[in-house]
C-alpha cells in the first residue's frame, strides 16, 4: 500500500476496522528509522500488509487499539498496547539487542528464506522479492509472538514494554541501559532489569562532589577571590588565568570571567611573585601542588627563566563519576585509555576509576605531577584507599595520568606485557593520537605496508588513487578500550570498546564505532547508542 486510498481499500472491510472495541493481536515491525522513510510490516492471523509510508499523512496511519508482538521500532506506537519480542528473548537469553536472526533461534522456528533482501528500507528500491521479504518477517513475527505464549511469558512482559516505548518516545535516540551485577556488570535494558529482574539492577549513589575552594580562593587577593565566591560561579570554576599586563580572570561553566570590572586594573609581578611564594617550588613541568589537595597550579616562564603567567587549575573528586563505564571496569582484563583536550575532566574521571579499583586490586599510582592523589608527601584522602602499593610491590593495576612522551609509551608496554592491567588518560581523540608519532603506540603503532597490485586495486575506493603503500596497524594496543571525552559534554562519553578494530578502520579511511553513554536522571541507568566518528 503506497497511498491513502490504497490503505482505506485495502482495510475497509477487514476485522480491524469492524469493531474498534475488540482486541487483536498484530505483530508490527518497521524498516527505515524516521516518519516518513519507513516501511510498515502487519501481520495478523488472516493477512499480510505492507505499508509504504511515504506518499501517506501519518493522520490517515492511526491505528486501532491493539497487543501487538513488535520487533525494534517504537516511535510510533503510543496508542498502542505493546509486547515487545526483544525483550523477552533478553531476559530469558541475557543477550541486549537480540537479532531477529537470534529471536528466530530463540523459538526454535525455521531461519528467514530471504536474509539478503533485508536491508535497511529504501522506498525507491522496493522490489517484489524484497517485498517477500519483508512479507516473511512480519510472518515470522507473528509466529514468534505465538511461541512466546506457549512459554507462558513473565507477566512483567507487558509492564516492560510499554515501558520501553514510553522511554523511545521519550529519548528519541538509542536505549536506556543499565548493569547487571549478575552478569559482572554486563550491559542489560533497564527495563528487563527492573521488571524481570530487580535484584540484578546495580545501584547507584548519586554523585558527591568534594572540593575545597578555599586553598585556592587563598592564593588570590581579596579583590579577584570575591567574585569567585558566589555559589553558582563556584560550582562551575574550573580555571583563574593570570597572565601578566592583562586583566584576570576564570574559566566558569565553560565561558570567560573577569574578575575585576575595571579595565585598566591588570596583573602585576608583584600579585604573581605572592602566588609564587604561597605555593612553594615548582617542579620541571612548571607544574605545583597544594599540600593535601587536588588542585594544581601552572606556570609560564620567560626566556630569563622568570614566571609571567600562573593557571590554577580548581581539582575536584566526584564520587560516582566512573559509572557510565562500570561493565568496563568489572572486565579485569581491559586496559582503559581516556583522551580528550585539556579541561574535559580526564583526571577527574582517573580519579575516580583509580579509587574503585584499589577497592578491589591492587592499585599503583604513577602520578609525576601530583594530580591523582594531591601534592606532598600525605596524600589527599580520596586517595588513602588508592595508594596501597609502593615501589617495590607487584601491582594489578598501574593508573598513569597523562601519557605525553615516548618513554612512557614504552614503560607502559612494558607494564602490559607483564599482566599488569592499566588505566591511563592522553590529550586528543583516537584519531589525533594515531597522527602523534611518539604517542601512537598506545593502540598499536603504525607501519607502512607494500602491497601486491592486485591487493592495491581492491582496496581502492571508487575513483581515488590506488595506493601501493599503505599504513596498517603495527601491533596489539596497550588498550583495549578507548573513552573519549569532549570538553563541555561532561554527561555523555563515547565509548570505544575494540580499539584494535577502530584503529585498523581509521588507517584504511574509514569511520569507527563508538557507544555514546549519556547519563539521565535516573542514577542506575543511561541512554546508549552507537555513533561512527
Amino acid at each position: 500500500m503506497r497511498t491513502s486510498d490504497e490503505l482505506r481499500r485495502g482495510f475497509s472491510n477487514h476485522k480491524l476496522l469492524r469493531d474498534l472495541s475488540a482486541q487483536y493481536v498484530v505483530a508490527l515491525d518497521f524498516q527505515g528509522h524516521t516518519f516518513p522513510d519507513l516501511l510498515v510490516l502487519l501481520a495478523v492471523d488472516d493477512g499480510i500488509f505492507l505499508i509504504e509510508c511515504e506518499l501517506i499523512p501519518k493522520t490517515d496511519l492511526a491505528a486501532p487499539r491493539a497487543i501487538a508482538a513488535l520487533g525494534t521500532h517504537h516511535q510510533v506506537l503510543r496508542p498502542l498496547a505493546t509486547l515487545d519480542l526483544q525483550l523477552l528473548v533478553e531476559a530469558a537469553t541475557g543477550v541486549p539487542e537480540a537479532s531477529f536472526a537470534e529471536m528466530l533461534r530463540h523459538w526454535e522456528l525455521p531461519v528467514h528464506p530471504l536474509p539478503r533482501y533485508l536491508p535497511p528500507f529504501a522506498a525507491r528500491a522496493r522490489t517484489d522479492i524484497s517485498n517477500q521479504a519483508a512479507a516473511q518477517t512480519a510472518s515470522r513475527l507473528l509466529q514468534s509472538y505465538q511461541a512466546a505464549l506457549k512459554t507462558r511469558p513473565h507477566a512483567a512482559w507487558a509492564l516492560a514494554s510499554q515501558e520501553r516505548v514510553a522511554y523511545s518516545l521519550q529519548e528519541r535516540t538509542g536505549r536506556v541501559l543499565a548493569f547487571n551485577t549478575a552478569k559482572d556488570h554486563a550491559l542489560a535494558s533497564l527495563e528487563v532489569l527492573r521488571h524481570f529482574k530487580p535484584r540484578s539492577l546495580a545501584q547507584s549513589a548519586p554523585f558527591a562532589i568534594h572540593e575545597d575552594l578555599d586553598a585556592v580562593l587563598g592564593l588570590l587577593p581579596e579583590a579577584l577571590a570575591a567574585p569567585l565566591r558566589v555559589p553558582h560561579v563556584a560550582s562551575g570554576l574550573l580555571d583563574v588565568v593570570l597572565d601578566l599586563g592583562r586583566r584576570p580572570w576564570a574559566w566558569v561553566a565553560g565561558a570567560r570571567l573577569f574578575l575585576v570590572a575595571d579595565e585598566t586594573l591588570l596583573v602585576t609581578q608583584a600579585d604573581l611573585d605572592a602566588i609564587v611564594a604561597r605555593v612553594g617550588g615548582f617542579g620541571s613541568d612548571n607544574r605545583a601542588g597544594l599540600e593535601r589537595q587536588l588542585h594544581r597550579i601552572s606556570a609560564i616562564r620567560n626566556r630569563t627563566d622568570d614566571i609571567i603567567a600562573l593557571t590554577i587549575r580548581v581539582g575536584r573528586y566526584i564520587e560516582g563519576n566512573a559509572r557510565l563505564i562500570a561493565d568496563v571496569l568489572a572486565a579485569e582484563d581491559k586496559s582503559v585509555l581516556f583522551l580528550g583536550e585539556p579541561g574535559c575532566g580526564k583526571t577527574t574521571i582517573v580519579r575516580e576509576v583509580s579509587r574503585q579499583l584499589a577497592a578491589r586490586h591492587n592499585v599503583c599510582i604513577v602520578d609525576t605531577s601530583n594530580e591523582i592523589a594531591g601534592d606532598g608527601n600525605i596524600p589527599h584522602p580520596c586517595a588513602a584507599v588508592m595508594v596501597q602499593v609502593v615501589q617495590n610491590h607487584t601491582p594489578e593495576v598501574m593508573v598513569i595520568d597523562e601519557i605525553g612522551r615516548a618513554n612512557e609509551v614504552e614503560a607502559a608496554r612494558t607494564c602490559k606485557q607483564r599482566g599488569v592491567r592499566i588505566v591511563a588518560s592522553a590529550h586528543g581523540d583516537l584519531r589525533k593520537l594515531l597522527k602523534n608519532k611518539p604517542l601512537r603506540g598506545l593502540v598499536g603503532g603504525v607501519q607502512s605496508v607494500t602491497v601486491s597490485d592486485a591487493t592495491a586495486k581492491e582496496q581502492q575506493k571508487g575513483d581515488g588513487p590506488m595506493r601501493k603503500l599503505i599504513a596498517e596497524r603495527g601491533g596489539a594496543p596497550i588498550f583495549e578500550v578507548i573513552v573519549e571525552l569532549r570538553r563541555g559534554e561532561y554527561d555523555s562519553w563515547r565509548v570505544v570498546v575494540d580499539a584494535a578494530a577502530a584503529v585498523d578502520a581509521v588507517l584504511a579511511g574509514d569511520s569507527y564505532t563508538a557507544q555514546v553513554r549519556s547519563r539521565t536522571a535516573d542514577d542506575n541507568a543511561f541512554r546508549w547508542h552507537t555513533e561512527q566518528l
